[in-house]
């Protein structure tokens, strides 16, 4: 009995030892195919060039894609302030942009020349005001405001005699002058003023 229970010890040790070994020779093998399975199979290399470039690329792609939100950006404001401004402003902050140019008798180019009705004219047909191309009609244009430049607001008329020419503020307008001084900006007094008119 004794040898019996022995011997039966015997072959479960046998056994268990025997399933010990199997499992990691076993376990040996798949890694082995594994293995051998990832040497066959093809490869993506990537160097250390190529994926900086990509970083610079990336970088530079957001670096543009932010300079163009801030134009815009600036841009709308610009637009927004412009368009806040009263219209009588507009018209003079848009006739100081001409200052320089050629003086032309008869012409209405802001440009390539104008003559003082023909400056403020144009200046206006861009507001959508449609004016006589005549310094003496100039005068009657509108509403009066009277002759004392006390009154006068920016993108008034101020009518001389035989000139006229745009208030600007500050006591200064800016007029086609002459052949000689062209498009510019002068003392609003420098001559008696006739009549001062608002058209917007």
């Amino acid at each position: 009995m004794r040898k019996t229970g022995i011997k039966t010890l015997s072959g479960i040790c046998l056994a268990l030892s025997l399933m010990c070994i199997s499992v990691p020779l076993s376990a040996r093998a798949d890694t082995e195919a594994s293995y051998e399975a990832y040497e066959d199979s093809p490869k993506i290399y990537y160097s250390e060039a190529e994926s900086e470039e990509a970083k610079a690329a990336k970088s530079e792609v957001k670096e543009s894609i932010a300079a163009e939100i801030n134009e815009t950006a600036l841009k709308s404001a610009e637009k927004a302030s412009a368009f806040s401004k009263p219209k009588g402003r507009q018209v003079a902050d848009f006739a100081v942009r001409f200052v320089g140019n050629p003086y032309r008798y008869g012409g209405t180019s802001l440009t390539n020349g104008s003559d003082c009705s023909g400056f403020i004219m144009s200046v206006y047909a861009n507001f959508g005001v449609s004016l006589p191309h005549s310094s003496g009609q100039l005068a009657y244009v509108g509403r009066s405001v009277g002759t004392d430049l006390a009154a006068a607001e920016p993108g008034d008329i101020i009518c001389y005699s035989g000139h006229a020419a745009i208030y600007i503020g500050g006591g200064r307008i800016v007029h086609a002058s002459t052949e000689e001084t062209g498009i510019k900006i002068s003392s609003a007094s420098y001559r008696p003023i006739k009549a001062i008119r608002r058209v917007l």
